[in-house]
C-alpha cells in the first residue's frame, strides 16, 4: 500500500537523522584531520577548515553546527506535522 504522506514524512525523518548523524560525526572527522562540512557553510560563518580541525573560535564553530542542527530540527518538525495530519484523517 501506498501512502503519499507517509513517503513524506518518513523521507523528512531520513533527512533528520542523517543530518543528527552528520552532527555527531564531526568531532571525530576533525580528529582525523577531516572536515566534511560544506566549504559554503564554512565560508557564511567566517570559519575555516584549519579552526575547525584546531577547534579555534568556538563560537563560530556552534554556529555552524547550530546551522546544521537547524536544518535536522525543521526536518523533524515537518515530520511531526505531517504524522499529526495523517492521524486527524
Amino acid at each position: 500500500m501506498k501512502n503519499l504522506e507517509v513517503d513524506h514524512a518518513a523521507s523528512h525523518l531520513g533527512k533528520a537523522i542523517g543530518l543528527t548523524t552528520f552532527v555527531r560525526s564531526i568531532p571525530h572527522n576533525a580528529q582525523k584531520r577531516r572536515v566534511l562540512i560544506p566549504q559554503e557553510l564554512l565560508v557564511k560563518h567566517g570559519v575555516s577548515q584549519e579552526q575547525f580541525i584546531r577547534y579555534k573560535d568556538k563560537e563560530k564553530l556552534r554556529e555552524v553546527i547550530y546551522d546544521i542542527s537547524s536544518h535536522a530540527h525543521t526536518h523533524y518538525a515537518k515530520v511531526i506535522s505531517v504524522v499529526a495530519y495523517i492521524n486527524d484523517d
